[in-house]
């Protein structure tokens, strides 16, 4: 048993770590916001395949997608391959955004991420999430989504089941040359710890 809590809090925290609170009041945006528009948020965005090394899980790379209109989802999808192929596990997070103003060069912008669903979708997806009862879910059938966004939690490693939900994210972002890039940071849920910087390591395409 402690062998499977051990492995089933790394899952977790390797899962949120490759993720990662209210905004009520922010004054959220939609697709008729002038900022919005002049900003070129309000897209598809896919990124390239990123190589996660985390053989021990079976999950070796990843690719994630921001579909941003009248509000934001991120989805995340995890592959068994380095060249993210056979993807066994999907991540769904929603949320709402706003506050998107002109800074310098780039854009901030504030986002408040309100749900977050997980599915397996191949067999092995739902041999791992089955074997580890993830999030407190005995079952994970295939292609079946199961709203986690009630365990999520900020407690330590072995209680982890994904970073807490409802959560802020004070971010940057900068679109150059048809590509989006959000900012670099460990920690973005507050205002103060909005990035100053862009990071360029991951970029997302249309």
């Amino acid at each position: 048993m402690l062998k499977k809590a051990i492995f089933a809090g790394s899952l977790a925290l390797m899962l949120g770590a490759c993720n990662s609170s209210d905004t009520s009041g922010s004054g959220v945006r939609n697709l008729t916001d002038e900022d919005v528009r002049e900003s070129g948020i309000a897209e598809t965005w896919k990124s390239d395949c990123q190589n996660i090394s985390l053989d021990l899980f079976g999950l070796a790379a990843q690719k994630e997608e921001y579909r941003i209109g009248g509000d934001i989802r991120k989805v995340t999808t995890y592959y068994e391959t380095n060249e993210c192929t056979d993807a066994i596990i999907e991540v769904q997070e929603t949320g709402t955004y706003g506050n998107v103003d002109k800074s310098n060069d780039n854009w901030e912008i504030d986002i408040n991420w309100k749900t977050v669903e997980m599915k397996p979708v191949s067999d092995r997806g739902s041999e791992i999430l089955t074997t580890l009862s993830f999030c407190q879910f005995a079952d994970w059938p295939k292609d079946q989504a199961q709203n986690i966004t009630d365990k999520t939690s900020e407690n330590p490693i072995l209680d982890r089941c994904w970073t807490k939900t409802p959560r802020d994210q004070y971010d940057l972002f900068q679109i150059r040359d048809g590509v989006l890039y959000f900012g670099q940071s460990a920690d973005k849920g507050t205002p103060e710890g909005r990035p100053t910087v862009i990071d360029e390591s991951v970029a997302f395409r249309k």
